[in-house]
């Protein structure tokens, strides 16, 4: 693993990780709990998928959190098929991750989505490795994106969003470590959580306070793949 931290003093402590590729299944290092909390609304498309490439992973110690935002389709069936803890709420974004983050029990806590899959069998361990090297961190910011099926188009859109988000970034500009990340749930606890009530934007608003706490965000490249980003639309 490479990092290097930005040095101005405006938004999120950014650090800068890549994935060396080598093969670490047998090295003794730290491997905490980490806890998917996932919602769902209606997500039988993807969410088989989702949960398949989580329980695939090539880590000893993962839970599933299911919370269900009043689904009418056959997800929660998934995600009993998966071994997943199901909770049930009807309302915001924020509440509901917050639900599930409340009842984890993991150490590390990933904010998933259900249209979300991991791409190959090491990619948690590996990942937990990387941020085990940054104790200050708070997060592992995860590249998201689009599927191999998605049109050029997609794809095009992607790197130019995500390429503006890193200078943006690179210049410690915002604040970042949103979307899908893991977290230390020690960190989350100690900025008070995911706010409650807010839908929309409730995973940058933990980064905001997580930033204002001091704690560096880990921009990792090792991505994985978004399914509802394989069109434009």
């Amino acid at each position: 693993v490479m990092g290097n931290i930005c040095k101005n003093t405006k938004g999120s402590k950014v650090i800068f990780a890549y994935a060396i590729n080598q093969d670490i299944e047998d090295e003794d290092f730290y491997q905490p709990l980490v806890s998917f909390v996932i919602p769902v609304l209606n997500s039988e498309r993807t969410l088989e998928r989702c949960l398949k490439s989580i329980i695939c992973q090539n880590y000893p110690k993962v839970e599933i959190l299911v919370i269900d935002n009043g689904s009418t389709d056959s997800s929660i069936d998934i995600a009993k098929r998966y071994g997943a803890k199901i909770y049930h709420l009807k309302g915001p974004l924020g509440d509901v991750r917050k639900v599930g983050i409340d009842n984890s029990s993991g150490e590390l806590i990933a904010l998933w989505d259900s249209d979300v899959y991991i791409p190959h069998r090491k990619w948690l361990l590996q990942s937990v490795n990387v941020l085990n090297k940054f104790p200050k961190a708070s997060t592992l910011w995860i590249r998201t994106v689009p599927p191999p099926n998605a049109g050029v188009i997609a794809k095009a859109y992607d790197w130019f969003s995500w390429t503006t988000m890193l200078i943006f970034a690179r210049k410690r500009v915002g604040f970042w470590g949103g979307g899908i990340s893991i977290f230390r749930k020690n960190a989350v606890e100690d900025v008070g959580g995911i706010t409650k009530g807010i839908d929309t934007g409730e995973d940058y608003d933990l980064a905001r306070k997580l930033a204002m706490k001091g704690y560096e965000v880990i921009f990792y490249n090792d991505p994985v793949y978004h399914d509802s980003h394989n069109t434009l639309t």
